[in-house]
């Protein structure tokens, strides 16, 4: 940490200034202001350092992957830690790695109750850590996140979801057998099962398994 970031840290105004440029305006400032004056607080003035604080608005949006939140926020070492963990749960889901209703177990624990809980507690201190990297470079045009990688992963998300449907309603299957045997090989299907979390999986499987009541 610079001398510039613990000076912009020990000064109340300046830091809420600051956080709204990173924020882009939020009406979590306060929120985050506070939650940064604790973390340097137990950091002793030279660093931050993690303390129990807790964001509902975290702990929810967790169920619609912790992906979404890391990218809205700029937070990338987070985003790719989680991507890492799950591709490491998807290779052993594919390969058969452990039995089917154990790595299904483990899918739920981790979407349902781990990930919620895990980022409930610890997003403000990845939000302020990420947000003190960026004022260590003294340079408020570096405190904007860029939202492009969350907008293109959000345009690809839904071109995937439109091609995967798009080819299902243009193949010629004729039962569920055929059905499902399709999904295995449908390439943006398997792409968009791929990249998404663990309750948006279950998700597109529920929708999935509509277009199948829908056809047969």
């Amino acid at each position: 940490m610079t001398q510039y970031s613990k000076e912009i840290l020990s000064n109340p105004e300046l830091l809420r200034q600051k956080l709204s440029i990173y924020l882009d305006g939020s009406k979590s400032v306060e929120s985050y202001a506070k939650a940064c004056e604790k973390f340097f607080e137990a950091g002793k003035g030279e660093k931050l350092k993690n303390k129990n604080t807790w964001s509902w608005k975290a702990f929810f949006s967790s169920f619609l992957g912790p992906q979404w939140f890391f990218l809205y926020r700029g937070a990338t070492r987070s985003l790719l830690r989680v991507v890492l963990i799950m591709l490491l749960i998807f290779y052993a889901d594919i390969n058969g790695r452990g039995s089917p209703d154990g790595v299904l177990a483990f899918e739920s624990l981790l979407g349902f109750i781990i990930f919620p809980l895990w980022l409930g507690n610890h997003c403000k201190f990845i939000v302020c850590q990420n947000f003190v990297e960026r004022l260590d470079l003294g340079n408020d045009k570096e405190l904007k996140v860029n939202k492009s990688y969350f907008y293109t992963f959000l345009v690809l998300n839904i071109f995937l979801f439109c091609l995967a449907v798009f080819m299902l309603l243009t193949s010629q299957i004729s039962n569920f057998e055929e059905y499902f045997i399709y999904l295995d090989s449908n390439i943006a299907f398997l792409a968009l099962m791929y990249i998404s979390t663990i309750l948006p999986k279950i998700i597109i499987g529920i929708i999935f398994g509509g277009i199948a009541g829908l056809l047969f």
